[in-house]
């Protein structure tokens, strides 16, 4: 008997009880917890070995003879319901999250959305583009006076070794 006043036994005896007759009914518990009832009409307690599966225990009680009930309890339909919902809900809630942070990546600093069509038709509706508006104007500048440098006194660029490229 362990601390509770229930007696238990090891499942090798359990198994040597089923194979001799001793065993007249097996009630399946939570967690693997079997409740078996003797022929003498003791009742005994054992553990499937982990790794074990219930379907092994139960063709051993099948081969036996030997009737069996399943008095685990089962998760609630609530909780059922909450399952069938989630494998509904979570992809949805998933694609959601993906277009909206997709969306924000989209949208320009001041918070308008970043069209390549629009973007093509105010070009092509005049609007002026100054050279204020040009990002890296600066460095475009200067590169292009160095080409014109170039085209008007190519003998200076001769002498530290530049050629124009053909």
């Amino acid at each position: 008997k362990d601390a509770v006043g229930v007696q238990t036994i090891s499942f090798d005896e359990f198994l040597k009880m089923l194979h001799s007759s001793a065993v007249s009914s097996v009630t399946f518990k939570n967690d693997g917890l079997l409740e078996v009832a003797t022929t003498s009409a003791q009742r005994l307690y054992t553990r499937v070995i982990k790794g074990l599966s219930a379907d092994w225990v139960v063709e051993r009680l099948i081969s036996t003879r030997t009737p069996f009930l399943e008095d685990r309890q089962q998760p609630s339909s609530f909780v059922a319901k909450m399952k069938g919902a989630a494998v509904v809900l979570l992809p949805l809630v998933y694609l959601f999250l993906a277009y909206t942070m997709l969306k924000r990546l989209s949208e320009d600093s001041n918070g308008s959305v970043v069209d390549q069509r629009n973007k093509r038709r105010a070009r092509k509706s005049g609007a002026v583009v100054t050279w204020q508006e040009v990002a890296g104007m600066d460095s475009a500048r200067r590169e292009l006076q160095e080409v014109v440098d170039l085209l008007i006194n190519p003998e200076r660029f001769r002498r530290i070794g530049a050629r124009c490229p053909r």
